[in-house]
């Protein structure tokens, strides 16, 4: 016989004594639900989960970005220091280009990732999905630097590094009480973009205003600007559509009397498949945890924006 069950489990004590008295694992189910509501907590948990694997996605892409900006700072640190060691330890151009390549990638695997998953998760004739491309429109025709890194990434699969030199060099800032300043030039050949058959012919026009060693980290911070615009309407989009899931999780929770301070105990989601010769006795008790924090922080962020439910 099968059972469905709110509960909690209670993860074992890290005991490296092995001491006997220390509490171990247990699951505790004092609450039987019927099979209905536990398809609609699952579903619940599945939609408010959703909206936390887009943040994660665009989160990889932004750390990339943040690699590439510490190996070059790391570089830049190198070479005013003179660290001979740290600088023959890599080749510089190859080692910064591995990181460009990396960002340019996540890129576009961030616009594939999210484009399919709305279509999974709301239809491809819903709002959410329209508005997510008439936003990545609207940053591609409006930023230059959107559309430069956009193509970048189709220019690397089929050119292979992106990143023709590295230099270091220093200057007066006049701004500043003429104060010496340090600065590492990351360049990408206009020219190489330019003679490419297949790179596109608006952007290659575009690029002729600029000069032949153009500064990728300048137009990468403006892409990632675009970038965090077009995922943050995304996420005020998306949120309020998960807000009853959240709420509804939240009041399951509720029912349970546990020790909510105690970090070692988390509420679950449970089937149990009862022994056909003892109904007392459990054999496989699966369960999913249920997404609190989650939840919260969904109900919180419609608080804060004062969205309502979708």
């Amino acid at each position: 016989m099968i059972t469905y069950g709110l509960g909690t489990y209670t993860i074992q004590a890290l005991d490296k004594w092995n001491n006997p008295e220390t509490p171990k694992a247990s699951i505790n189910i004092p609450i039987e639900i019927s099979e209905e509501e536990h398809k609609n907590l699952l579903d619940a948990i599945s939609k408010v989960g959703s909206v936390f694997r887009y943040t994660a996605i665009f989160s990889a892409t932004i750390w990339n970005y943040d690699d590439l900006a510490t190996t070059v700072n790391s570089y830049l640190q190198a070479f005013i220091q003179k660290d001979s060691k740290f600088l023959g330890n890599r080749n510089i151009t190859l080692n910064i280009n591995k990181e460009v390549l990396n960002v340019l990638t996540s890129f576009r695997f961030y616009l594939d990732f999210i484009d399919e998953n709305l279509h999974k998760d709301f239809g491809k004739d819903s709002g959410i999905v329209e508005n997510f491309g008439s936003d990545c429109s609207t940053e591609y025709d409006n930023n230059f630097s959107y559309r430069l890194i956009y193509h970048l990434r189709n220019f690397a699969q089929h050119k292979g590094l992106v990143i023709s030199s590295v230099k270091f060099s220093k200057f007066l800032d006049e701004e500043r009480a003429n104060t010496v300043r340090q600065h590492l030039t990351i360049s990408v050949n206009r020219n190489d973009i330019i003679e490419d058959k297949k790179f596109k012919k608006e952007i290659k026009a575009e690029l002729t205003n600029y000069p032949e060693a153009i500064d990728i980290i300048d137009h990468l911070l403006k892409w990632i600007s675009s970038l965090t615009r077009i995922h943050n309407q995304l996420i005020q989009r998306i949120i309020p559509t998960r807000l009853n899931n959240a709420l509804f999780i939240i009041e399951q929770v509720r029912k349970l009397d546990y020790n909510k301070d105690d970090n070692q105990v988390i509420p679950i989601l449970s089937i149990i498949d009862h022994s056909k010769d003892n109904i007392k006795d459990v054999i496989n008790p699966s369960f999913v945890p249920l997404p609190i924090e989650d939840a919260q922080r969904i109900i919180e962020y419609c608080k804060e924006h004062n969205l309502t439910a979708k």
